[in-house]
């Protein structure tokens, strides 16, 4: 689950640059808005505690935010961070997360202390033309 979920959430920045013509850049959160709509998702512009641009996103029941960091009073961001968030019913094998930690490069699980599993991929400087 923890792997389809990665390769469904890198896909939307992986396949961006192929999917339109323009540059999709964390300096203009628009321009992952657009992105994001033509792949097929359902995003949504809004701002995090601080004020800094936030998307929340969904495709295929997958749910997801993606959220902006470097910003300068709120704009001029540079990195993009995307997390996505499950909850287990039942027992959960958390060697699962430790196990997802040692073989994948980019992203890191977690287990929260309200039992969600959390799953977090950054996108350092984006820039997709």
């Amino acid at each position: 689950m923890l792997k389809l979920c990665t390769a469904a959430i890198l896909s939307v920045f992986v396949t961006t640059g192929a999917a339109t013509a323009q540059s999709v850049t964390a300096a203009y959160p628009g321009s992952v808005i657009d992105a994001l709509s033509t792949l097929g998702h359902s995003p949504e512009l809004t701002t995090d505690n601080s004020g800094d641009p936030m998307i929340n996103a969904q495709t295929d029941g997958l749910y997801y935010s993606v959220l902006f960091y470097g910003c300068e009073y709120n704009v001029n961001c540079k990195d993009i961070q995307v997390r996505a968030t499950f909850t287990v019913d039942g027992s959960f094998d958390t060697g699962l997360l430790a196990s997802y930690n040692k073989d994948w490069f980019i992203g890191k699980t977690y287990m929260s202390y309200d039992s969600n599993n959390n799953l977090i991929a950054c996108v350092i400087g984006l820039t997709l033309i």
